[in-house]
Protein backbone atom coordinates (compact mmCIF):
# COMPACT_ATOMS: atom_id res chain seq x y z
CA UNK A 1 0.00 0.00 0.00
CA UNK A 2 2.91 2.17 0.62
CA UNK A 3 4.78 2.33 -2.55
CA UNK A 4 0.86 3.10 -4.28
CA UNK A 5 1.73 6.88 -3.82
CA UNK A 6 -1.52 7.18 -1.76
CA UNK A 7 0.09 7.74 1.41
CA UNK A 8 3.03 10.07 0.23
CA UNK A 9 1.37 11.78 -2.92
CA UNK A 10 2.41 15.28 -3.33
CA UNK A 11 6.03 15.14 -1.29
CA UNK A 12 8.67 15.07 -3.83
CA UNK A 13 10.88 18.41 -3.77
CA UNK A 14 9.39 19.14 -6.95
CA UNK A 15 5.59 19.71 -6.02
CA UNK A 16 5.68 22.07 -2.68
CA UNK A 17 2.73 21.38 0.00
CA UNK A 18 1.04 24.58 -0.47
CA UNK A 19 -1.68 23.98 2.57
CA UNK A 20 -3.43 20.33 3.50
CA UNK A 21 -6.39 19.46 1.11
CA UNK A 22 -9.28 17.99 3.19
CA UNK A 23 -9.83 15.26 0.64
CA UNK A 24 -6.39 13.29 1.09
CA UNK A 25 -6.43 13.63 4.48
CA UNK A 26 -10.25 11.69 5.11
CA UNK A 27 -9.22 9.47 2.45
CA UNK A 28 -5.96 8.41 4.68
CA UNK A 29 -7.99 8.31 7.88
CA UNK A 30 -10.81 6.23 6.50
CA UNK A 31 -8.05 3.82 4.66
CA UNK A 32 -5.57 3.89 7.79
CA UNK A 33 -7.42 4.82 11.22
CA UNK A 34 -4.39 4.19 12.53
CA UNK A 35 -1.91 6.37 10.61
CA UNK A 36 -0.69 9.50 12.03
CA UNK A 37 -0.50 11.65 9.25
CA UNK A 38 2.35 14.29 9.60
CA UNK A 39 3.40 16.81 7.84
CA UNK A 40 6.58 17.63 6.10
CA UNK A 41 8.42 20.52 7.84
CA UNK A 42 10.78 20.62 4.84
CA UNK A 43 7.93 21.80 2.55
CA UNK A 44 6.01 23.86 5.42
CA UNK A 45 9.38 25.87 5.37
CA UNK A 46 9.75 26.26 1.91
CA UNK A 47 6.33 27.39 1.85
CA UNK A 48 6.50 29.96 4.28
CA UNK A 49 9.60 30.86 2.14
CA UNK A 50 7.30 31.63 -0.44
CA UNK A 51 4.36 33.51 0.73
CA UNK A 52 6.73 35.37 3.80
CA UNK A 53 10.43 36.18 3.09
CA UNK A 54 9.77 39.42 0.80
CA UNK A 55 8.59 41.18 3.68
CA UNK A 56 11.63 41.23 6.10
CA UNK A 57 15.09 42.38 5.61
CA UNK A 58 17.86 39.43 5.68
CA UNK A 59 18.38 39.94 9.37
CA UNK A 60 14.81 39.72 10.51
CA UNK A 61 14.19 36.76 8.14
CA UNK A 62 16.96 35.27 9.51
CA UNK A 63 15.41 35.96 13.04
CA UNK A 64 12.11 34.89 12.01
CA UNK A 65 13.29 31.53 10.33
CA UNK A 66 15.34 30.93 14.05
CA UNK A 67 11.74 31.66 16.02
CA UNK A 68 9.95 29.58 14.02
CA UNK A 69 12.04 26.72 13.91
CA UNK A 70 12.80 26.78 17.52
CA UNK A 71 8.72 26.94 17.76
CA UNK A 72 8.59 23.89 15.70
CA UNK A 73 11.45 21.83 17.54
CA UNK A 74 9.78 22.13 20.57
CA UNK A 75 9.51 19.02 22.73
CA UNK A 76 7.01 19.73 25.31
CA UNK A 77 3.78 21.49 24.91
CA UNK A 78 4.54 24.31 27.14
CA UNK A 79 7.42 24.84 25.61
CA UNK A 80 5.45 25.59 22.33
CA UNK A 81 2.75 27.69 24.18
CA UNK A 82 5.17 29.70 25.47
CA UNK A 83 7.15 29.98 22.30
CA UNK A 84 3.98 30.72 20.54
CA UNK A 85 3.01 33.58 22.55
CA UNK A 86 6.35 35.33 21.91
CA UNK A 87 6.24 34.84 18.20
CA UNK A 88 2.47 35.88 18.22
CA UNK A 89 4.10 38.98 20.22
CA UNK A 90 7.55 39.57 18.01
CA UNK A 91 5.49 39.29 14.65
CA UNK A 92 1.34 39.89 15.18
CA UNK A 93 2.20 43.60 15.26
CA UNK A 94 5.60 43.79 13.07
CA UNK A 95 4.94 41.74 10.59
CA UNK A 96 1.61 40.87 10.53
CA UNK A 97 1.25 39.47 6.90
CA UNK A 98 3.09 36.87 8.11
CA UNK A 99 1.70 36.27 11.70
CA UNK A 100 -1.57 35.89 9.84
CA UNK A 101 -0.47 33.40 7.41
CA UNK A 102 1.67 31.10 9.70
CA UNK A 103 -1.07 31.22 12.29
CA UNK A 104 -4.32 30.47 9.81
CA UNK A 105 -2.22 28.17 7.90
CA UNK A 106 0.32 26.07 9.81
CA UNK A 107 -1.09 26.04 13.70
CA UNK A 108 -4.21 24.73 12.64
CA UNK A 109 -2.49 21.36 11.90
CA UNK A 110 0.20 22.14 14.63
CA UNK A 111 -0.27 18.55 15.89
CA UNK A 112 0.89 16.94 12.28
CA UNK A 113 3.95 19.17 12.65
CA UNK A 114 5.57 20.30 15.89
CA UNK A 115 7.89 18.00 17.83
CA UNK A 116 5.97 17.94 21.11
CA UNK A 117 3.01 16.50 19.26
CA UNK A 118 4.46 13.96 16.65
CA UNK A 119 7.48 12.49 18.33
CA UNK A 120 5.03 9.59 19.67
CA UNK A 121 4.84 8.66 16.63
CA UNK A 122 7.35 6.65 14.55
CA UNK A 123 8.11 7.76 11.40
CA UNK A 124 10.98 6.31 8.55
CA UNK A 125 13.47 8.48 9.87
CA UNK A 126 17.38 7.29 11.06
CA UNK A 127 16.90 6.26 14.96
CA UNK A 128 16.98 9.09 17.78
CA UNK A 129 20.37 8.21 19.80
CA UNK A 130 19.88 7.73 23.98
CA UNK A 131 19.71 10.87 25.42
CA UNK A 132 18.89 13.07 22.56
CA UNK A 133 15.27 14.02 23.33
CA UNK A 134 16.18 14.78 27.08
CA UNK A 135 19.36 17.39 25.70
CA UNK A 136 17.13 18.70 23.32
CA UNK A 137 14.71 19.37 26.07
CA UNK A 138 17.23 20.83 28.13
CA UNK A 139 18.35 22.87 25.53
CA UNK A 140 14.85 24.22 23.97
CA UNK A 141 14.31 24.86 27.62
CA UNK A 142 17.63 27.31 27.75
CA UNK A 143 16.88 28.89 24.24
CA UNK A 144 13.58 29.31 25.79
CA UNK A 145 14.36 31.06 29.19
CA UNK A 146 16.56 33.47 26.66
CA UNK A 147 13.57 34.78 24.75
CA UNK A 148 12.35 35.97 27.98
CA UNK A 149 15.10 37.46 29.17
CA UNK A 150 16.61 39.66 25.92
Amino acid sequence: MLGSGVVFRGCDSKSPLHKPRVGPNESIARVFPSYHNILCCWHINKNIIANCKTRFSDVEWQQFMERWNMLVSSTLVELFDAALGVFKETYSGTHRAAWQYVNTTWMPHRERFVACYIDEFPTLAAPVPRGWKETTMLSSHISMSTLFTS
